[in-house]
């Protein structure tokens, strides 16, 4: 974990609240990225997935800004639309 003395749990933790009211899930499956679901509401399928997000990457707590920032934005973009290929 690049900040020091910051757990996983505590991590977790503060991108989580930062992401109030939305509803957010962090979560660390290989020990070195982040995988973060946000939603406006309970239905996670309708928001956002980001991934591979790098723990050596957040080194302050500006850092954890700048992801929420990322994710807010991701949250408020439109939607891509699906085009037909014919």
């Amino acid at each position: 974990m690049s900040l020091i003395g910051v757990s996983m749990l505590e991590m977790r933790q503060m991108i989580e609240q930062a992401c109030l009211p939305d509803h957010c899930e962090v979560s660390c499956q290989d020990g070195t990225s982040l995988t973060i679901r946000l939603s406006q509401g309970p239905n996670m399928e309708q928001g956002v997935t980001l991934s591979g997000v790098s723990l050596q990457s957040l080194n302050s707590c500006r850092d954890v800004v700048k992801l929420v920032d990322h994710l807010h934005a991701l949250r408020d973009s439109p939607p891509a639309s699906l085009r037909a290929i014919a």
